[in-house]
């Protein structure tokens, strides 16, 4: 399923990609590589809650999953600059 997921994104259906990632999750809940995944689609719609907690069920079951650290660092400095965007511009 994690092919049929980087398919659809290559596609530009992020949303039917979600969907086929938590479908997998629910099936495999262990696989911190989906999770990752689920992670990063969810950040690139915007769904920081959401990718945040994606990212840290990854980290939980693989600590040792440096992408999903990494992604979870990138969505940190994101939600900061939407934050600092914020004050600056009001």
């Amino acid at each position: 399923m994690a092919r049929a997921g980087d398919a659809l994104i290559g596609q530009k259906q992020k949303a039917k990609a979600t969907a086929l990632w938590q479908k997998a999750l629910l099936e495999d809940p262990q696989n911190s590589t989906l999770q990752k995944k689920l992670g990063e689609v969810l950040m690139v719609q915007d769904r920081y809650k959401e990718a945040s907690t994606a990212f840290e069920s990854a980290i939980e079951v693989d600590s040792e999953n440096t992408n999903a650290v990494l992604g979870q660092t990138v969505l940190s400095q994101q939600m900061r600059l939407i934050v600092l965007d914020f004050y600056i511009f009001n």
